[in-house]
């Protein structure tokens, strides 16, 4: 985990209780640093020792006790600024935003070390961007990118199906400017668990073999990825993986190159797991 170390605890606030919030409680049960002190949602239900529940519907109305507020409830921007009274001095929106005063997202391995960590407001982008990210970073890093195009496919157990519009495209030439114009995607959700599988394809600027790119993802995900990407060989290990809070699992053994220069990837994404440790890695930052 990245992050300064501190000598005292954090307190949080949540606004909205949804799967991303319980596994942020789940993470933090023995963190050293960030404790979840209160939440603010009607959808909360039962009792934590130690964390106060409240149910405005107003961000300004809330009676926040705590340092740090993440927004889990969806609101823009502009009403998330209600957060910033009391004690709060940041807020850290978990998922993507339009509201272009925000700037770029965090995302964990591309530009954290950039995040002007005073900033009264942050924003994670989604859990499939914050995947998609890392292999645009290896691919571009290595080999070049000329044009890029991905499909997200989001799977829920309600039974929930449809088209979505992923932030992927708008974000992530913002991470890389050379990439503007030259990369889009589509989004679908499908009945199924909560996995998220990602396919990128990416015409390369210089030849490459599929080989040279499966050494170069696990190069990536044991040294400067490590942490945030994950990489197995082996489709049937993917499993042992969920939950872990990876931005992405990549498999390597569906790499394929066609040509030398087009590049096709497959990753899989557990979105409430690795948005949580997204959003915990921001915090420290």
């Amino acid at each position: 985990m990245v992050g300064r170390r501190r000598l005292f605890m954090v307190e949080l606030g949540l606004n909205g209780w949804n799967e991303v919030g319980q596994q942020l409680l789940s993470q933090l049960k023995c963190d050293d640093f960030l404790k979840i002190s209160q939440v603010n949602s009607d959808l909360f239900e039962g009792a934590l020792p130690g964390v106060t529940v409240t149910h405005e519907r107003n961000a300004a109305d809330i009676p926040w006790e705590v340092e740090q507020v993440v927004e889990l409830g969806g609101l823009p921007a502009t009403l998330c600024q209600g957060h910033l009274h009391g004690r709060v001095r940041r807020v850290l929106l978990a998922g993507p935003s339009t509201d272009d005063t925000l700037g770029t997202p965090v995302i964990m391995g591309v530009n954290h070390l950039q995040c002007d960590d005073a900033a009264p407001m942050l924003y994670t982008s989604s859990a499939e961007t914050n995947g998609i990210a890392l292999l645009i970073k290896v691919l571009n890093d290595e080999w070049g990118i000329q044009s890029a195009m991905f499909h997200v496919v989001r799977t829920l157990e309600d039974g929930e199906f449809g088209s979505f519009i992923s932030d992927a495209g708008r974000v992530i030439p913002q991470l890389f400017p050379e990439l503007r114009g030259r990369m889009d995607g589509d989004a679908f959700i499908v009945p199924g668990n909560r996995l998220s599988s990602v396919i990128l394809n990416v015409q390369l600027h210089s030849q490459t073999t599929a080989y040279d790119v499966r050494h170069s993802l696990h190069r990536y995900a044991d040294g400067p990825l490590c942490g945030w990407m994950f990489c197995v060989d082996d489709s049937e290990k993917i499993h042992a993986a969920w939950s872990e809070g990876h931005s992405t699992i990549v498999d390597a053994s569906a790499v394929r190159v066609v040509n030398g220069d087009t590049v096709q990837l497959v990753a899989w994404v557990d979105a409430p797991a690795a948005l949580a440790s997204r959003i915990i890695a921001i915090l420290k930052l």
